[in-house]
């Protein structure tokens, strides 16, 4: 789950959004905050966090990224089925809806 975060985040389209959980401050991989307002990109101790894609307020936010309903790619609900958490399967239908990094 790591590591998709990380590929959201290294994505140029990628932007925080409020509600967004932010974990893992420099040396401290369990910490987290909540976004609170639009961020291209986290700096200082928080610049390498990611996304926590087990939460629920973040999975909305990365679903309302999506954008309108013809956008979303086909298979995403699919994919959430098939096990996983809600923003697994929302990073990866961004991902695949923003293409190649």
């Amino acid at each position: 789950m790591v590591e998709l975060a990380r590929r959201l985040v290294a994505h140029p389209r990628w932007t925080w959004r409020p509600g967004a959980k932010a974990v893992g401050r420099r040396g401290l991989p369990a910490a987290w905050f909540r976004v609170e307002e639009p961020v291209g990109r986290l700096s200082g101790e928080w610049a390498d966090a990611v996304p926590d894609l087990a939460d629920a307020a973040t999975a909305g936010v990365l679903l309302g990224m999506l954008g309108r309903p013809t956008t979303i790619p086909c298979g995403w609900v699919l994919d959430w089925h098939r096990g996983g958490t809600l923003g697994e399967a929302a990073a990866r239908a961004l991902l695949s809806a923003w293409g190649p990094a």
